[in-house]
């Protein structure tokens, strides 16, 4: 993947977990391209980083396996960690959720519905 410049992101809606590895699911918008279930992930003594919606199934032995929806350029990463981690200083108590106008024009409600569901 080619490099690029990091986007400017915004974060619409953020759930912070408090338990294991997965600190934060969150919707954030690059653009007119609004992303849900983005997951911000920190392994102890790891800097946090921030993975792509997933899918998950399960493999013909049982064992659950997941897949990134798409990918972004390790800049794109980078600036999106940043945002999440800026709003989950902002609201260290759970979750922010905003209804925003897009670019498009059509607005995204984002409530508990962080990660794409209602």
């Amino acid at each position: 993947m080619a490099s690029s410049i990091p986007p400017r992101v915004g974060v619409l809606a953020v759930k912070v977990l408090t338990e294991g590895n997965l600190r934060a699911i969150a919707t954030i918008q690059i653009g007119p391209l609004v992303i849900h279930g983005c997951r911000r992930v920190q392994q102890q003594g790891q800097a946090a980083w921030t993975s792509a919606p997933q899918s998950e199934w399960t493999d013909s032995e049982g064992k659950k396996r997941y897949r990134s929806m798409l990918e972004w350029p390790r800049e794109w990463g980078e600036a999106i960690t940043k945002a999440i981690a800026s709003e989950m200083q902002e609201h260290p108590a759970g979750i922010k959720s905003v209804t925003a106008a897009t670019p498009l024009g059509r607005e995204v409600q984002s409530r508990a519905g962080v990660g794409g569901k209602a």
